[in-house]
């Protein structure tokens, strides 16, 4: 990957070309080798920039549509290969190291995967390689992982999009109730980052402790047994929960807290204080004196 961003108006041939070249050339050069090697599957990382352009990206853009199109070209000759169009990766990598790209992705609707979500896709992309043939579907061959269904702009965007109807079907299944808590999770998250210092007033605690017990309540399937208001703060945390609640955060605000940690904190009013404190970490803030 050789990211040469730029405004279209302002992009030189150079930058066009630097960053089309490692992933055009590549994917060529890989195929051309690989024509004398009986294959079960090839595997093709993309990115979801080649599905929805970014500012700036038109040529990074490119180079990923470049490699969905050669998938789908060479798929039609039986060859095995599926094309996985992924979003920001957590933990790796440049995406998870910038501030500003990491705003951009909550903002548009695309969480952080995790690395059980890349290597499910893998799996995924490994069986879907076995099933090429010269009149499958336009659709076939091609994994796009790390767009979440709530999001109003990934909804608008794509609605019309037959490679996101299973997106668009998970997102109709959703109340209008949990669209607004998932939007009001994004809303506080962006005000978040455009003001830290929300962190050490308590109403952030207070926000976090009810969210997260509403998620606890959704994965364990007993929503609305508990009320929020008076309770939540003494719902149990096991370990599977954790690593759930673990990924919920990574997505959602960009933090990693060990679910080993997660997991010791037996209740949610532990948990929301373990999260506060990496929050308040990841932007530097001290934490208040105890009265």
């Amino acid at each position: 990957m050789n990211l040469k961003d730029q405004s279209f108006a302002n992009m030189t041939y150079d930058y066009w070309t630097s960053a089309l070249a490692p992933k055009v050339e590549g994917i060529k050069n890989l195929y051309n080798a690989l024509q004398t090697h009986e294959l079960d599957f090839l595997v093709v990382f993309s990115s979801v920039i080649g599905v929805f352009s970014n500012p700036g990206q038109a040529n990074y853009a490119a180079a990923n549509s470049f490699l969905d199109t050669f998938v789908k070209s060479i798929r039609r000759t039986g060859f095995p290969a599926c094309v996985i169009d992924l979003a920001a990766v957590g933990g790796i990598g440049h995406i998870s190291q910038d501030e500003i790209i990491l705003k951009r992705c909550r903002q548009f609707g695309t969480g952080l995967l995790t690395e059980r979500d890349v290597l499910q896709a893998v799996e995924s992309a490994i069986l879907e390689a076995g099933s090429a043939s010269a009149d499958e579907d336009y659709n076939m061959g091609r994994i796009i992982a790390g767009l979440e269904p709530f999001s109003q702009a990934i909804q608008t965007a794509f609605d019309s999009d037959r490679r996101f109807a299973a997106l668009n079907q998970a997102d109709s299944s959703l109340n209008d109730s949990h669209v607004a808590e998932t939007d009001a999770i994004n809303r506080w998250a962006a005000t978040v980052d455009d003001n830290p210092d929300i962190l050490l007033q308590q109403s952030a605690p207070d926000f976090l402790l009810k969210e997260i017990g509403r998620l606890i309540q959704t994965y364990s399937g007993e929503a609305d047994t508990v009320d929020l208001e008076e309770a939540a703060g003494d719902m149990s945390v096991d370990s599977l929960m954790a690593i759930e609640i673990h990924s919920w955060l990574l997505k959602r605000f960009h933090v990693d807290v060990p679910s080993v940690t997660l997991a010791k904190a037996k209740n949610v009013r532990g948990l929301t204080a373990h999260v506060i404190k990496a929050l308040r970490t990841k932007y530097k803030l001290e934490e208040p004196a105890q009265a």
